[in-house]
Formats: C-alpha cells, sequence, structure tokens
C-alpha cells in the first residue's frame, strides 16, 4: 500500500483518462479513479472476509471483501485483481476465472482524504484452506469464511465490517439469483 504509487485519473463518467497522479495527491484532489474488489466464494458457498490491519488508512480492524486495491499506473483491472490476490492472500489466480459482477461508483470523504472511485466487482470460486492463505500482515489481520447469507444480516447491521451496504446488497442478489458455485 504505497503512498506513492501512480493512479490514472478517471473522468465522472468512469472513462481513463490517460492522467497519472501519485495517490496521495489523488486522495487529496478527490480525483476520480478505479479499485478492485475480489470476493473468494468456495463450494460451500462461503464468502471469505478479511480483517483490515490496524493501521490501515481506512476502516482499521474491521472486516472487508476477501482482496481490494487500486487499480495502478496502466493496469487493467484483471491485472490488478491478480496482484491483489496475490499481494493480500498469498495465493495466484487467473483474472479469468473471476467474473466481473458490477461497478460501483463511490465517494467518501474524511478530514484526511476525498475518496472518490469506481471500484470494479468480482467473484471467484476457489476452493482454499485458510491456514494456506499467506495473508499480507501490513495489511490483512486475518481470514475467515462465512456463509454467504451474512450478507443481507449486513444489510441490518455492519457493525464490526466495512459499511459496504450497495457492494453486499448488489452481491446477495446476484448470489440469490443464480450465482451460486
Amino acid at each position: 500500500m504505497a503512498h506513492d504509487e501512480l493512479l490514472q485519473i478517471y473522468t465522472p463518467a468512469g472513462v481513463p483518462t490517460g492522467t497519472f497522479k501519485q495517490r496521495g495527491e489523488v486522495h487529496r484532489d478527490g480525483d476520480w479513479h478505479g479499485t478492485v474488489h475480489l470476493w473468494v466464494m468456495n463450494s460451500s458457498a462461503e464468502l471469505l472476509f478479511q480483517r483490515r490491519s490496524d493501521s490501515a488508512e481506512l476502516h482499521p480492524g474491521l472486516w472487508d471483501v476477501s482482496a481490494a486495491g487500486h487499480i495502478v499506473d496502466d493496469e487493467s483491472p484483471e491485472r490488478s485483481l491478480e496482484r491483489e490476490a496475490l499481494e493480500e492472500l498469498g495465493i495466484a489466480i487467473d483474472a479469468g476465472d473471476a467474473r466481473w459482477l458490477f461497478t460501483l461508483q463511490t465517494q467518501m470523504h474524511t478530514e484526511h482524504l476525498h475518496e472518490r472511485v469506481f471500484q470494479h466487482i468480482y467473484l471467484i470460486n476457489k476452493d482454499i484452506k485458510t491456514c494456506e492463505l499467506k495473508p499480507q500482515r501490513a495489511e490483512v489481520a486475518a481470514v475467515q469464511w462465512h456463509r454467504y447469507a451474512l450478507l443481507g444480516s449486513l444489510l441490518e447491521d455492519s457493525s464490526g465490517f466495512v459499511p459496504r451496504l450497495d457492494e453486499y446488497a448488489r452481491l446477495l442478489d446476484y448470489l440469490n439469483n443464480g450465482g451460486l458455485p
């Protein structure tokens, strides 16, 4: 999670501009940029959640999507997906095995950060034991499987989890309507 990563600036409509800025400047200036979210689901219909490091810039110590991160330089979302899975969880994936589900346009403003982002949401089916994962301790404190139905509960009370209500609702809808392994 380098603050000097170069991020591509997007238009408010989500079109890459070919202009790049350092991550810290993007967050300071509120430029639109891209991220990827990877949800890992096993054959028991459980989703892998990670608990963010207590030193994370956003939402420290909260449970979150399996792996996530910025699209850096001129990477494709698919390449970023592969990189983030390897960096955060220690697993090599082929983005071709993941399904793009949807893209969310979100904004968040804090005292130190103005986050305006297009989040590209993917799902991959993968049976893996948590003991086989090698989480990046600087970013990931723990990993845990939960039945996907937990998403419904998070819509009512997301205490302890990153409040991604739109993402949880859309993922739950997808899984309930034929997206299960």
